[in-house]
């Protein structure tokens, strides 16, 4: 069996307006870890971002704002998934 657990960060709050900024988790096949995965995220433009949320993750703006963009990372973790998932099976 397959699985997937996977933990985010965001911005803030508010799911309108804040942006998820980091993608972390481990996929599992038969009960055995096989892929690990941390992606950072730059978010969108426009995203609100808290205080709170910066110092929840101990993060600067500065570096939220040298992320990857979210496309790149999408594309990534597509990749990510498809070395462990056949998705027309």
């Amino acid at each position: 069996m397959k699985k997937i657990f996977y933990d985010l960060e965001t911005t803030g709050i508010d799911t309108k307006k804040c942006a998820i900024h980091q993608l972390a988790g481990y996929v599992e096949i038969d009960g055995k870890v096989r892929q690990t995965f941390d992606y950072h995220i730059r978010p969108f433009e426009g995203a609100e971002i808290t205080q709170q949320a910066l110092k929840v993750c101990n993060i600067s703006i500065e570096k939220l704002f040298a992320y990857p963009a979210q496309l790149s990372v999408f594309k990534e973790f597509n990749r990510l998934l498809g070395s462990v998932v056949n998705k027309f099976n």
